[in-house]
């Protein structure tokens, strides 16, 4: 998925990601009530406000949720922790889902890709495609490790000075 950032622009303000990851996640609560989600935060008190575009943000955070909780089977887990230095702030978020083979690693970025190996779900296979593209255009980069069986780790890394956009 190719997003232009001549098409998007940013309008960027204080962001409260403890607050609104509880909220988000109190949101996917409602949602899959059928699920036991089990949801721990670790944001160290002296962390500041990050500076995005709380619209994008949000929903960058509610793919990386949503995702962790659809490929979870019925007691997700979902971690998040904030690291903080004078260059940047990472946001790691955490699932005990299904996992994602090395060989589609890669290719989960690309729109519309749907691995064989993961269970039938709801969704259209371009919203960690879009997570990319709203980190990059927020001048930062989306990492993944992962574990088939076992869950993934997706990390945010921001820059903490404002990127141009």
């Amino acid at each position: 998925m190719y997003i232009s950032t001549k098409k998007i622009i940013l309008h960027r303000s204080s962001y409260d990601i403890e607050s609104r990851s509880t909220e988000l996640i109190n949101e996917f609560r409602i949602i899959y009530n059928e699920k036991k989600i089990t949801f721990s935060l670790d944001i160290p008190p002296n962390t500041e406000l990050l500076h995005v575009d709380p619209f994008y943000f949000d929903n960058c955070l509610r793919n990386l949720f949503d995702n962790a909780i659809k490929y979870s089977g019925n007691k997700p887990i979902i971690t998040m922790a904030c690291t903080q230095s004078e260059e940047k702030t990472s946001i790691i978020i955490t699932d005990n889902g299904i996992g994602i083979s090395r060989n589609n690693r890669k290719k989960v970025f690309r729109s519309f890709f749907r691995s064989a190996e993961a269970p039938v779900v709801k969704g259209h296979g371009i919203g960690l495609a879009f997570v990319r593209q709203i980190v990059k255009i927020h001048g930062g980069k989306l990492d993944l490790q992962s574990v088939p069986e076992k869950g993934s780790t997706f990390t945010i890394t921001l820059p903490n000075k404002i990127v141009k956009s």
